[in-house]
């Protein structure tokens, strides 16, 4: 027997670090030292740890799905020897159900195996062969008599009846110091770009000729050859450059792995591009957005919810503010189908009658976010400090710190934003023809319908997100928040209602005692006046203001005591709907051919107060409709005015009846404007000078173009 040994009397070993000897073997080992001065019984498992050793045998690889590898000879074969074997052993074949009984000469309850060997090598011998030099042929009883026990004994020593030729593992022609070497330097160019294999050996080969004189090569149809092996058997040496690049970032693993038992033990932060195109409604200008998600470790729940213009400082404030912001009824139901299906709002000191997640407050003890620019901030360290939240930056581009948020992102990504118009794809592969040029949603509009996707997400069942206590049957990660919350018995909540506002997005503004003016908005409050003399404000003559830039009816500032001072907006009111910075209605894109530009009212205020319209007729047509039309559309047609009248008189005589419109001259070739077009009133007073007509102006003569030779001496 190989690979085993036997614990009986007489065998030594080490035990506690000194020489011993076995003595007795039975329920209880006795194990004497080696000069029999001491002796001990110990339980007989204990003597078979200590005799058991650490070098491992060799494995049976090849064994794996080998009847797939063998050729059709081998396999008839093998067929035929197991059908031999299961007679041998059962007097039936194999075919036959386990109710048939067996010929008594091949019974083995009746008769020994030699016997059924016998018998059954007398059977074998009655027939001609029906393959091989013998085909056609009988042979004798002794000769199918060897078959049989060869084949009993290729089963009682190998346990199987394969071909041994299949069993002796592959040994290739190169030279293991080849092999070496080629792995090494294949190594060294996982990180570079990506070669072709005939282009690695050559550089292989110039690399063995400086550094590896004296290594002898094998031809480049062989290395061509192990190159393939190695790149298909190392994941870091095959696919593209990216991908490899990815996999040796990855860090060493751990048989342990990080588990959190408890809510907001560890809460995973972590940025993603959007793979949904939308379109600012004030610019028309088409983005993909930036969304932050936080993942609480313990039941997979989405605790919070961030989306940028661009990953800046505020990313992860923002979002950790919508962690700590309690999301009461109201708030929810700004998300929400209706109004009246927003989750109930319960105490979160019981957390067994959650019925929503977005109704309890959350306070995260630890949370992983990656360590780059957008999340460097030392104000949002020092407030996690404030509030006893741990910070554990992890290393930029490592999805693998937080395997758990990037699952999240895909399934938003398969589930949620392929239904999105817009969709672009999670890579270049998947995007479509010009999805940015389909019916767009707004900035908006994708915060409402991620925000909803999401607390479908919170309750939807999760296949992979199983209770150790009932494996088998998957949970949501409401439901696994809402059992590990009941076992702790206890949430760690916040003790200032408002210390979420904190983590927000901030700016400083001027300020005085009526209003503030915060994003192009004016925010006023009967603190502004009080807050004039606080000794910040004093000192630096400004004011700080935190604001959520998807929900702009109300900002926040804090004063030196750090009190907390609501803004709102000038024009809130009970029934203001939320709206944030790509927020616009589309009212005034009604009448924008009404807009009067800042360049033609300034026109318009010369020529009033040159005295174009002090006639009492053009002031009242100044007034209608019709012409205030035509003035606002200045650039298409304009009124003339005479040239000669003003040299002459200074100030236009004005006529009682209005001339018809004219378009502006032509420019001419040289991009000179011509000049601006003014309204003709010939009459002044009582009494109207005759009219000058205006000379007419030749058009400038054009210069005759060069040959095309000469265009680019």
């Amino acid at each position: 027997m190989r690979d085993v040994h036997w614990i009986r009397p007489g065998i030594e070993l080490d035990w506690h670090g000194e020489p011993a000897v076995i003595t007795r073997v039975g329920a209880l080992v006795t194990v004497s030292s080696l000069d029999g001065s001491s002796a001990s019984q110990v339980p007989a498992v204990d003597v078979a740890i200590a005799l058991r050793g650490d070098s491992a045998p060799a494995d049976l690889p090849l064994l794996h799905d080998i009847e797939g590898r063998l050729s059709e000879s081998a396999a008839t074969r093998l067929r035929e020897d197991s059908e031999l074997l299961h007679i041998m052993l059962t007097g039936r074949r194999s075919s036959q159900p386990d109710t048939d009984r067996p010929p008594s000469d091949l019974d083995p309850a009746r008769a020994p195996l030699g016997e059924r060997r016998r018998r059954l090598a007398v059977l074998l011998a009655q027939q001609p062969r029906t393959k091989g030099k013998r085909k056609g042929f009988t042979v004798t009883v002794d000769s199918e008599m060897r078959r049989l026990q060869r084949i009993m004994k290729r089963w009682e020593e190998d346990q199987n009846l394969l071909d041994r030729r299949y069993l002796r593992p592959h040994t290739g022609r190169t030279d293991d110091a080849v092999l070496d070497a080629l792995l090494n330097f294949l190594n060294d160019h996982a990180l570079k770009s990506t070669k072709t294999d005939l282009a690695l050996v050559r550089a292989f080969q110039i690399y063995c000729a400086g550094q590896l004189p004296t290594l002898e090569l094998p031809s480049v149809t062989t290395l061509r050859r192990r190159v393939k092996e190695l790149r298909r058997g190392w994941s870091h040496l095959r696919a593209s450059a990216k991908n490899r690049i990815s996999e040796l970032n990855v860090p060493e693993s751990s048989g342990m792995a990080r588990l959190a038992t408890r809510p907001g033990e560890l809460v995973l932060f972590d940025t993603t591009k959007a793979n949904v195109w939308v379109q600012d409604p004030r610019t028309g200008k088409k983005l993909r957005l930036d969304v932050t998600l936080a993942i609480d470790l313990a039941t997979r729940c989405i605790v919070g919810i961030a989306i940028t213009h661009s990953t800046t400082q505020f990313a992860i404030g923002l979002c950790l503010a919508d962690v700590l912001r309690p999301k009461t009824a109201a708030l929810a139901s700004e998300w929400a189908k209706t109004a009246g299906e927003a989750p109930q709002q319960v105490f979160v000191g019981k957390p067994s009658a959650f019925i929503s997640f977005y109704s309890a407050a959350f306070h995260p003890e630890g949370v992983v976010v990656d360590n780059g620019k957008p999340y460097v901030s030392s104000y949002v360290t020092a407030q996690m400090a404030r509030l006893g939240i741990h910070y554990e930056p992890q290393r930029s581009y490592s999805p693998t710190d937080k395997s758990q948020v990037e699952r999240v992102f895909r399934t938003v990504k398969d589930m949620f934003e392929s239904l999105m118009p817009g969709f672009t794809g999670g890579s270049v592969d998947e995007k479509g023809q010009d999805p940015q040029n389909e019916q767009l949603i707004t900035p908006a509009t994708f915060e409402k319908r991620l925000r909803q996707c999401i607390d479908l997400y919170n309750h939807r069942t999760h296949q992979g997100l199983v209770l150790p206590d009932d494996p088998f049957k998957p949970v949501s990660p409401y439901i696994m928040y809402g059992i590990l919350a009941q076992r702790v018995g206890a949430i760690i909540d916040i003790d200032y209602q408002h210390d979420w506002v904190r983590f927000l997005p901030s700016e400083t503004v001027k300020i005085s005692p009526s209003r503030v003016r915060v994003r192009r908005l004016n925010y006023k409050s009967p603190a502004l006046r009080s807050l004039q003399g606080d000794p910040v404000v004093m000192k630096t003559r400004k004011l700080r203001v935190f604001y959520d830039p998807f929900d702009l009816r109300t900002v926040w500032c804090f004063d030196a005591d750090g009190s907390l001072h609501p803004l709102r907006w000038q024009y809130l009111t009970e029934d203001t709907p939320r709206f944030g910075e790509f927020h616009t209605s589309h009212v005034v894109d009604q009448f924008a051919d009404k807009q009067l530009s800042n360049k033609d009212a300034e026109r318009i205020l010369v020529n009033i107060f040159r005295g174009v319209y002090d006639q009492a007729e053009a002031l009242g047509a100044l007034g209608h409709e019709d012409l205030t039309d035509d003035l606002l559309r200045a650039r298409a047609a304009a009124l003339t005015q005479s040239a000669p009248a003003l040299a002459s008189e200074g100030l236009p005589a004005l006529e009682t009846s209005l001339p018809s419109v004219q378009p502006p001259p032509d420019r001419g070739r040289n991009g000179n404007k011509s000049p601006e077009p003014t309204l003709d009133l010939s009459a002044t007073g009582e009494e109207a000078p005759h009219k000058t007509e205006e000379p007419s102006v030749s058009p400038r003569p054009r210069r005759a173009l060069p040959a095309y030779g000469g265009m680019h001496r």
